[in-house]
């Protein structure tokens, strides 16, 4: 079978393999040190399986197994939350993990739970439905566009809590925080970038070429997202932490 794009699924998956390198970096620190970047690891995990996911669609491998469709697809809809959630760790010392913080991932869950519908369905109909998408390249539907609502929707307490804290910064100086606060605007404002070309993309082109952009961007922040840590770690502290 003929790929559509042979070479996105090759960088994608190096993205992604990429990003659960840093997560299990990350996550192999002391106890309190883990703790302080759970938020980080969870979001590289997140925006990591998507490009993982990607790369499986792009290569067709989906088309001979197709049960994996439904494997990470709902990975989009912890993007926003995870942000959220990340933000007010890194600014505010006393944020806690609560379970009530688990709410937030009800969209995803009710996300996964959509397909099983998908799941039930004799595997030549699955196939058939594969193939189709690869062919006719269908719109974004209603259901898919979940994720996408959700994220801005989010932008608007992470963009609150991040002028909150720069206000906060004018009554004391302070060149790590500040710097923190810069990481921020820049992960935040890329994400944002990376939604925004991915609109773009669906209108302008088809969903097939958008989802492929919109993950190999995706992949190259991985790469940035190493960078910075290996040259700046103390971004990747909450405020209070230290290594």
């Amino acid at each position: 079978m003929e790929k559509l794009y042979p070479d996105f699924s090759y960088v994608e998956l190096v993205g992604a393999v990429q990003g659960l390198f840093w997560c299990l970096l990350l996550g192999k620190a002391s106890r309190p040190v883990r703790s302080a970047r759970a938020g980080l690891v969870a979001l590289l995990l997140a925006t990591s399986l998507h490009p993982l996911w990607t790369a499986l669609h792009d290569s067709r491998y989906l088309a001979y197994v197709p049960d994996l469709i439904s494997l990470v697809r709902g990975a989009p809809c912890c993007f926003g939350p995870l942000l959220y959630l990340y933000v007010r760790q890194t600014l505010l010392p006393g944020f806690r993990w609560k379970p009530v913080h688990w709410l937030h991932f009800v969209p995803f869950i009710l996300f996964q739970l959509g397909h099983i519908p998908f799941f039930l369905k004799p595997m030549r109909k699955k196939k058939a439905f594969i193939l189709n998408h690869y062919v006719n390249h269908p719109p974004l539907d209603v259901f898919s566009q979940i994720p996408l609502i959700q994220f801005f929707l989010y932008m608007i307490p992470v963009i609150r809590l991040v002028n909150q804290h720069q206000r906060e910064l004018k009554d004391y100086f302070s060149a790590i925080e500040q710097a923190k606060l810069d990481w921020l605007r820049n992960l935040i404002g890329t994400l944002a970038l990376l939604y925004l070309i991915f609109i773009a993309g669906n209108l302008i082109v088809n969903l097939q070429m958008a989802g492929s952009v919109f993950a190999l961007l995706l992949s190259g922040g991985m790469y940035y997202i190493g960078y910075r840590f290996i040259h700046y770690p103390v971004f990747f502290f909450p405020s209070g932490h230290s290594s």
